[in-house]
């Protein structure tokens, strides 16, 4: 007698059909080895960011002879009032130097379209701050995002995030 959990599903079984496309779905989705550092920090329990809540990330950089993809994640409701989103980073280097850039990101396009993945009520724009880039040391990279809107507070931002990704070595 086999055991319940050793008989093999029938080849024209639906669930059998839908166990495997989930199994890939979810092994694609969560193996991604180039990543290197992720973090999402939420902006606020009100839906709102204030100019002084200024968000921090340390990144550790343990090779810099390799080139590195950095990503800016901003993720907002779809009833976000702006077309874009001002943000000023700021990134303190292992040796101190400190180097500041004002990124502006579209958010709608002309006909009022939201860029980036929605998901219901949320969208996720991935922006690319340095599609290939090589260190110049190794050691603690600590950057800060500020949005610079003219107003104080924006409503309807949700979460701020970084993403170092490793580029292979043939890019």
């Amino acid at each position: 007698m086999t055991a319940l959990w050793l008989k093999p599903l029938p080849q024209n079984s639906v669930l059998n059909r839908i166990f495997v496309i989930l199994l890939a779905a979810i092994t694609l989705v969560s193996c991604d080895s180039s990543v290197v550092y992720s973090d999402y920090q939420d902006l606020s329990d009100n839906l709102e960011w204030r100019r002084t809540d200024v968000r921090s990330f340390e990144i550790e950089v343990a090779e810099n002879l390799t080139p590195y993809e950095h990503q800016l994640i901003f993720r907002h409701a779809t009833g976000y009032p702006y077309s874009h989103i001002l943000l000023r980073i700021t990134e303190v280097q292992p040796n101190g130097d400190v180097v500041t850039r004002d990124e502006r990101i579209l958010v709608r396009d002309e006909a009022g379209k939201f860029e980036g993945k929605a998901d219901g009520d949320l969208v996720d724009i991935t922006y690319i701050l340095d599609k290939s880039r090589n260190f110049k040391s190794w050691g603690k990279y600590k950057f800060t995002v500020e949005h610079t809107m003219p107003r104080d507070t924006v409503h309807l931002a949700l979460e701020v995030g970084m993403v170092l990704r490793k580029l292979s070595a043939e890019k």
